[in-house]
């Protein structure tokens, strides 16, 4: 059953409907391993620890695995997609998404390449340096190796014969300072 609130007024005289209340929810999970799946909104879902399952659904969401192995599925809309520490798979779905990597984040991988929609997805690290990374090719994949650490994210397909000429799983790395 539906609520009969509508609006939500502040002494400060701004006034929030249900969408606006909406879109400043930020769902959490646990330190268990969670699985969490949003609306057809723009969601902010943050997995906590343990191994978690976060599915976007609809709307330009924004998906963060924090703490251990998860599994994220942006699915549509353009999604931000941060897979956090531990080694995490990391999918988005039709729309731009933008998968996030940084120091300390293990190895991870964004999934399988969507040529059928018209987006460009982007791959964005967090404070790292061109001089902190090198590329490489294992098959079809792209890995990128941080140097001095573990960590690695690996973009399936990156290669693949039919991506090239599409736009492939992540189509930009940037935010790359000195590249």
């Amino acid at each position: 059953m539906a609520s009969t609130v509508k609006q939500i007024k502040f002494a400060d005289g701004l006034v929030f409907d249900v969408g606006q209340v909406q879109s400043r929810i930020i769902t959490q999970g646990t330190n268990g391993n969670d699985q969490i799946t949003g609306s057809l909104s723009a969601d902010v879902i943050k997995g906590g620890a343990g191994a978690d399952a976060l599915s976007g659904d609809g709307g330009n969401d924004q998906l963060y695995g924090e703490e251990g192995d998860d599994l994220l599925y942006g699915n549509d809309g353009d999604d931000l997609i941060d897979g956090g520490a531990g080694n995490d798979s990391l999918f988005g779905g039709a729309g731009a998404d933008t998968f996030r990597f940084g120091k300390g984040y293990g190895t991870d991988l964004i999934g399988s390449a969507d040529v059928e929609s018209n987006r460009l997805d982007t791959a964005d690290p967090i404070d790292i340096q061109s001089s902190e990374v090198t590329f490489s090719r294992v098959s079809d994949d792209l890995v990128i190796n941080l140097t001095n650490s573990n960590d690695k994210l690996t973009i399936s397909y990156f290669f693949q014969p039919w991506c090239i000429g599409q736009h492939s799983k992540a189509d930009q790395i940037c935010r790359w300072p000195g590249l």
